[in-house]
């Protein structure tokens, strides 16, 4: 048996990865998430499980309020926390991540070996690469573009300052008179599309 998680701890990393700091929302949620994996369990895991759990996401689980196992997952939890759907699959998600790295390594082998999908997968520890999450930090441009007062919205390089060719080799952006043959008040012969 492992020791018990402190539900505050828990809940303000599930709020931290969420980005959401309503508690009520928070706990509800995990609370949906934990009832709903519960309800997949033999009696025997839940009762490892409540072990090391905050009691009050337990709390009011009992073996005669199961749905069946054939309902979805993510629509359980949905209504149990009065959430989208939507809302559920990424709670689902970081509740399971969260569990899945505080539960003790036996109770997580319980969990894995006996939960249906999609359970294991959202449980099973990942690696964490922050060069895909975070965008990587630029650092502040010396120069004239150091303060908010001279610097300027757009990229690094705005597209007025590219010192590119404006157009291709026979291309007629690159004439200096482009109108030229379609001139209708010039005094030159017309060799356009226009007759006269």
């Amino acid at each position: 048996m492992g020791t018990r998680l402190e539900e505050s701890e828990l809940e303000a990393l599930i709020a931290e990865r969420m980005g959401d700091h309503d508690g009520t929302r928070v706990h509800r949620a995990a609370r949906a998430v934990v009832e709903a994996m519960a309800e997949r369990l033999p009696a025997a895991d839940v009762s490892t499980l409540a072990d090391e759990l905050p009691r009050a996401w337990l709390g009011s689980w009992n073996e005669s309020g199961r749905l069946l196992a054939s309902v979805d997952c993510f629509s359980e939890v949905a209504m149990r926390a009065e959430m989208s759907e939507a809302g559920a699959h990424e709670y689902a998600f970081v509740v399971a991540q969260v569990l899945g790295a505080h539960v003790s390594p036996a109770t997580l082998a319980l969990l894995l070996r006996h939960l249906p999908a999609p359970w294991p997968g959202l449980l099973a520890p990942r690696e964490h690469d922050a060069s895909t999450v975070v965008p990587p930090h630029r650092a502040a441009s010396t120069g004239e573009r150091h303060t908010i007062a001279n610097g300027r919205p757009g990229s690094l390089q705005p597209v007025i300052e590219v010192t590119s060719e404006p157009a291709q080799a026979a291309s007629i952006a690159r004439d200096d008179e482009p109108h030229r043959d379609t001139k209708l008040s010039s005094g030159a012969p017309h060799t356009g599309r226009h007759g006269v």
